[in-house]
């Protein structure tokens, strides 16, 4: 969330990696993040690529792919779930989206504006015993983290779980197991 309100699609918590410009996303508003090349650093095929607002995202998915949106308290966070909530809203997508994020807080407060959105916790390590509660409906857990008997402990709580990041077949292969 930029401090002027926008939501936009980005990893970091920075520009400087993937446009170059040191700016913090609490720091930076839409004006200047539309006029970012945010493609330059992956491939110059992709030069000239904007970082997309959440309304882009949901509009160029929509009926097409489903997504988790990761939010993230690396931007301004006042009214992050209702403002996120309100665009899922607009664009009749809830049946596509689940919402994630490493900050339980943040999933407490979307579950109380829509229950019926599914909820993803992301850790890099198994969720502790207190984690076994209705929020959230599933975790996403560091590959290197995960065991088969940490993923009966949390199959046991009823809890979906999810593997990131594998970018090799050996990995995949660790958590097929």
């Amino acid at each position: 969330l930029l401090k002027d309100g926008t939501l936009i699609v980005l990893h970091d918590t920075n520009f400087k990696r993937t446009t170059g410009l040191d700016l913090e996303l609490r720091d930076a508003d839409y004006e200047t993040v539309k006029q970012l090349d945010a493609g330059s650093f992956f491939s110059s095929a992709f030069a000239g690529e904007p970082i997309p607002t959440l309304e882009e995202m949901l509009r160029a998915a929509k009926g097409r792919i489903r997504l988790m949106l990761e939010l993230k308290a690396g931007g301004y966070t006042a009214g992050l779930e209702e403002k996120t909530l309100r665009l899922i809203e607009e664009y009749g997508m809830k049946d596509q989206c689940v919402i994630a994020s490493m900050n339980l807080d943040i999933l407490e407060r979307m579950n109380a504006l829509a229950p019926d959105l599914p909820t993803i916790y992301i850790t890099a390590l198994q969720p502790p015993e207190q984690y076994d509660q209705d929020i959230p409906n599933a975790y996403s857990v560091k590959s290197v983290s995960l065991s088969a008997e940490k993923v009966r402990k949390m199959h046991s709580w009823e809890k979906a779980v999810y593997a990131w990041t594998i970018n090799s077949e050996e990995t995949l292969q660790k958590i097929l197991r």
